[in-house]
């Protein structure tokens, strides 16, 4: 029996990252501490499936970037970005480590000090 159907392996990764996230909590750091957005303040991220992610602090676009996702020895999905736009934001310019665990995305910037950042898809 033949499967006709070719399943692209880098395009159903990078569906499941699909939406809007809403950060809600980062841990980590040399001295683990737990970094909550300020009251007021709200962080978004958006990855679009013409394979553009965006970023946006109180609804005010910071970062626009192409991303890729990609599979990594870690057993998280590597996120690498290119032709990276920032406006007056920090920002790893690089990749970042993900997974999503239930409705939770969890971003690692993947430094063994380093920190991870956790999201809830808002759709």
């Amino acid at each position: 029996m033949f499967n006709c159907s070719e399943e692209n392996p880098t395009e159903s990764l990078t569906a499941k990252y699909q939406g809007s996230w809403s950060w809600f909590r980062t841990v980590g750091g040399i001295f683990p501490r737990v970094i909550t957005p300020e009251e007021g303040t709200t962080i978004k991220i958006n990855f679009d499936s013409q394979g553009v992610f965006r970023k946006f602090r109180n609804d005010t676009l910071k970062v626009i970037a192409k991303y890729r996702v990609d599979e990594s020895q870690h057993n998280l999905d590597k996120i690498t970005y290119s032709e990276v736009i920032t406006y007056d934001y920090i920002f790893n310019t690089e990749f970042n480590y993900a997974q999503i665990k239930n409705d939770t995305l969890e971003m690692w910037d993947g430094m063994i000090d380093g920190y991870m950042g956790f999201y809830k898809k808002i759709n």
